[in-house]
């Protein structure tokens, strides 16, 4: 075995020490001119004083669409441009969605924006949000894959010259999903509490109309389970968007609904819905929901789509 000498000793711990140091650096020095490269900034993508101004926003990714219009003072969503068809939109998620685009989210710049080859962006995988102010296109916001860590998403507008990565709170956002971006009640709330204005159901008229057995059933306060069957009514959802080759069916042939109901309600207005068994789609029926305010001399129709359970829940309910 050979003797080591102190000077090999001396020069064995000095490179033990060096390496150490260099160890350390790496966590203080290092790492800190690293982040010194990598900026968080911060970016509000809209003025608060701007969302009175906003009157559509779009949703678009490769495959789908879903567009959301200001009209009349309410605020309709339609899919895959059916302009035709526009179901009442969730105004609660719409407060929301303006909230966070008021707010200052952090980014850090990822890349450089190049047309054939755009950081974590591309057609296949971006997310487009377009926000239209005063009938004019307001700002396109991209969104495109997650990063490694799946903490952050590649993003970037037309205004920025850079691919940047951006905090996840507008992942729940990018989605054209009706049952996300539509009120989803079959009695829209917004409408009826909201727009109209209509307050509480006073009286149900029920025309049945199944088995070539028309009855006309009225319901009235007296009824014994009156404000059980109304909240249970009032609770029920809708599928989404009723197909456009049904619904232009059913407005061109005047179709007898299976099934009618009429609402009047605290202020008059009325509330008709009938009901239409699905022709391309098993155990399945579209609903014709007209909003009828004579305070108002204001009225709107919709069509949506329910599961043959719901249609049966709602005979089980009034029958």
């Amino acid at each position: 075995m050979k003797n080591i000498t102190p000077k090999k000793l001396a020069v064995l711990y000095t490179a033990v020490f060096i390496l150490l140091i260099l160890y350390i650096l790496s966590f203080t020095v290092f790492s800190s001119s690293a982040s010194q490269k990598r900026i968080r900034q911060q970016i509000q993508l809209l003025h608060e004083a701007d969302i009175s101004s906003i009157d559509q926003i779009a949703i678009q990714n490769n495959s789908s669409y879903i567009l959301l219009t200001r009209k009349n003072n309410m605020w309709l969503a339609s899919a895959n441009f059916e302009y035709e068809n526009f179901l009442p939109a969730d105004t609660e998620v719409l407060q929301k969605f303006f909230v966070s685009l008021i707010s200052q989210h952090n980014m850090i710049k990822a890349g450089k924006k190049e047309i054939e080859n755009m950081t974590g962006i591309n057609q296949q995988n971006a997310v487009t949000i377009s926000l239209v102010k005063n009938g004019e296109l307001y700002q396109n916001l991209y969104f495109g894959e997650l990063n490694f860590s799946q903490s952050e998403r590649y993003f970037t507008t037309d205004e920025l010259n850079s691919i940047f990565l951006i905090d996840t709170s507008f992942d729940s956002y990018l989605t054209t999903s009706s049952q996300y971006w539509c009120d989803p009640y079959l009695i829209s709330e917004q409408l009826k509490n909201s727009v109209f204005q209509m307050g509480d159901i006073q009286s149900l008229t029920l025309t049945y109309n199944e088995e070539d057995k028309p009855r006309n059933i009225k319901r009235t306060p007296s009824w014994e389970n009156w404000n059980a069957a109304n909240q249970k009514l009032l609770e029920l959802r809708h599928g989404g968007f009723a197909p456009l080759e049904e619904i232009s069916v059913i407005d061109e042939h005047s179709l007898i609904p299976v099934m009618s109901l009429e609402f009047e309600m605290g202020d008059k207005s009325v509330i008709n819905q009938n009901f239409y068994l699905s022709q391309s789609v098993e155990n399945e029926y579209l609903v014709k929901t007209t909003f009828s305010s004579p305070r108002s001399s204001e009225d709107f129709t919709c069509y949506s789509k329910i599961s043959l359970w719901t249609y049966n829940k709602i005979k089980e309910m009034i029958l």
